[in-house]
Order: structure tokens, then sequence, then C-alpha cells
């Protein structure tokens, strides 16, 4: 897999800057408290004339001071967001534009929880990311059995992740020398060479098997086209995801439900991309989703063909799993869609960072879905999609 070339991301100016500041990991304590690293921030973008924005997200506790009386901060924006994504709020949009920001500083919160779904969303929007790391702990997850990753995990790949979609991953420091070096080399060293335990794992409750709705559910299938590269080229989990899916969109067709097909811009391909192999393409009336970016709803028609055909369940499968399959996923949730992923139909793909460190497809396809399932989505494998088909 070729690596990835990073861009000069830090073009905006300062006054095209906000800070979007998360909830912090002790909901006890103000968020604003001056003497945290969020704090730092936001008082180094205070004197940089950066706007800043204290979310508060829906049902959390601990944010209850977000005006401290005085002090440095009492220029802070309070904003309620509605969902873990708060570019989802066109109210708090049309604020940003009416700023001209062009870049967003994510400060504290759950980094694959509201920083991740924040986090692709603006890159979708066109704005520049910075993601201080530092600030930031690991949302929980969720799977099947109830064994969950350790937060470490969660919190190293999830920040990989988003450094390869084009964020800026840096520390408090980074910020404030304005060099903005990047902490995901440091995270992915510190994930590779420190043993994990037993006891590092989380438990929580399994996830029950989720039921297919008799008639509102629609398969969403995608990337799966011949410029993503087939199983045995290697470069990714799941050798069999293809089969799977042919297998899921041919039980779908049988029985007249509806299918759509989605064609993202390519980001996780090898330098020389071979042919998938797949034999899904769309027929008939299926619509295909040309989308411009890692989230099939951004600037298409998806959500009025949904809305329009009284579709109110998702199931997705595709590639990659990491990328346009968790973006779209995420933004479906947002939108109030009942969401699956088939973990046996979708794969992650291996990259490769600017510092020359592999996160393995395994361990992004992982990491996503369990995050995706603590989200809200529902996680479920092949055979017991086509045995409710059935029934």
């Amino acid at each position: 897999m070729h690596e990835h070339s990073r861009t000069t991301r830090q073009t905006a100016l300062d006054g095209e800057t906000a800070v979007l500041v998360f909830p912090s990991e002790n909901a006890g304590s103000s968020v604003l408290d001056q003497s945290s690293d969020t704090a730092c921030v936001v008082s180094e973008g205070k004197h940089r004339h950066w706007y800043t924005v204290a979310v508060r997200l829906r049902g959390e506790a601990g944010f209850d001071d977000l005006q401290p009386e005085g002090g440095e901060f009492d220029d802070v924006l309070p904003f309620h967001a509605h969902g873990y994504d708060v570019l989802s709020d066109t109210a708090l949009v049309e604020q940003l534009e009416a700023r001209g920001i062009r870049r967003l500083v994510l400060c504290g919160g759950r980094t694959n929880h509201e920083v991740a779904s924040t986090a692709r969303s603006a890159l979708t929007r066109g704005y520049e990311v910075t993601v201080v790391a530092d600030t930031m702990f690991a949302g929980r997850t969720r799977t099947r059995d109830g064994a969950c990753s350790p937060p470490q995990d969660v919190h190293a790949l999830t920040l990989a992740t988003l450094d390869r979609l084009g964020a800026t991953v840096t520390s408090v420091r980074g910020v404030v020398t304005e060099s903005y070096e990047s902490l995901v080399s440091e995270y992915l060293t510190a994930l590779y060479t420190d043993s994990v335990g037993e006891a590092d794992f989380v438990q929580a409750p399994p996830l029950p098997t989720p039921s297919i709705h008799p008639t509102a559910a629609a398969l969403v299938v995608v990337n799966v086209r011949e410029e993503y590269p087939a199983a045995e080229f290697g470069d990714r989990n799941n050798n069999q995801a293809e089969l799977q899916i042919e297998r899921l969109v041919d039980a779908w067709r049988a029985r007249g439900r509806l299918v759509l097909h989605t064609a993202h811009p390519p980001r996780f391909l090898p330098d020389d991309p071979v042919l998938q192999g797949s034999t899904v393409r769309p027929v008939a009336d299926e619509p295909t989703i040309e989308a411009a970016t890692a989230d099939a709803f951004v600037r298409t028609k998806l959500d009025d063909i949904l809305r329009s055909r009284g579709i109110e369940q998702l199931v997705f499968v595709g590639v990659p799993l990491q990328e346009a399959v968790a973006g779209s996923a995420r933004t479906a949730l947002e939108r109030g869609y009942d969401v699956l992923i088939v973990e046996d139909a979708t794969a992650g793909y291996d990259f490769v960072g600017d510092d020359g460190l592999e996160v393995a497809g395994t361990e992004a396809h992982w990491i996503e879905t369990t995050s995706l399932a603590a989200l809200g989505a529902s996680l479920i494998e092949t055979e017991e999609l086509c045995e409710q088909l059935e029934d």
C-alpha cells in the first residue's frame, strides 16, 4: 500500500480559525478549567483571535459551567449539539460561515465518538482540521461478545485514521508553538511496543442480534468497483468480503428490496490498482450515488432518495470500512436511520503513515465497527441476515 503524502494543512489565517471544545474526561469539572490542557489551547486561541465554541452534547453530564463568570473565558460561545457530529446542526455551520472560518481546532472529547464524527464531517465540508490529541480520551466501544478494545488502542488507531483522512493530529505544545508536529507516530509506537494484558480489555454488555425491517430496509453497497483490489492481492482484512456482498445482493434482489450503490474518491488504494473481480454491479433501477467525499450523504441526493422510498434502516456493506463505509454510516446515524454494519461483508485496508508505521486493516476494521456500535449502530453477519430474509 502506498504511503500517504501529507500536504501543507495549516494555511488558514488566525481570524479564520475556530476552536471547538468538547466535554473533558473528568465529567465533574468545567471543560474550560484554566488549569487544563484544553484551556491552554483556548487561551492561546484567544490571543490569536480564534473563535471559540464550547460544545455541550445531548444527554451528557459534567458540562454545566460553560461560561465561568469573569476571567479569561467570558467570551466563549456555548453550543448545545444535537448529535456527535456538531456540524450536522445548520445553526453552527451558518455561524462559522458568517465568520469566514476555514480551520477547526478540536479539543477535548472522546476520540472515536464526537471528535471522529465532527472531524470526518469537517473534512468532507472542506475545512482544515486540527485534532489536539493529548486533550482527548477514548470513548467506549461495543462488540457482539462484550469484549472491547483497550482505550489506548482505540485512541491511537482512531487518530491514525483521522490523520490518514487529512486531519492534522498534534499536541497542545504543537498548537502553542505553531509547529503542529504529528503525534500519530508516538501513539502508534506505544501501541505496538507496550504489552497489553487481559486486564486492559474492557467488558461491556454483549450486543443483541438486530432484526431486519420487513419493508423499510435498504442495502447500501459501498465502493464495490474495479479499482479496489481483491482479497488475493493483500493489503486488507477479510478475504471473503466480496463473496458475502454478492450473496447479500442476490438475496436482497430476489426479494425485491432496495439496493443502492455508492462510489467515492479512492484514498486507500495501492499504487497499481487491480481488478476486484466482484460481479456486483448496479442493475435496473438501483440508484448509484457518485460521492465527492468519503460521506455518501454530502452534496448528493442519497437522503432524498431514501426518504422518498420510506427507508428507515440502512444495511452497510463494502470497502474501505474505515473510510467511506464508516463516514456514511456515521452520518446515517446522525440523520436518524437505523444502521446495521455487516461485519463479514466489509473490509478494512492497511495503510502506512508519513512516519512509515503501518496500521493493519484488521485493527482499523475492529476499531471502526466497535466504535460505530457504541454510537448506536448494530453489528451483524451475512449468515444471520440471510436467515432473516428467508423467514
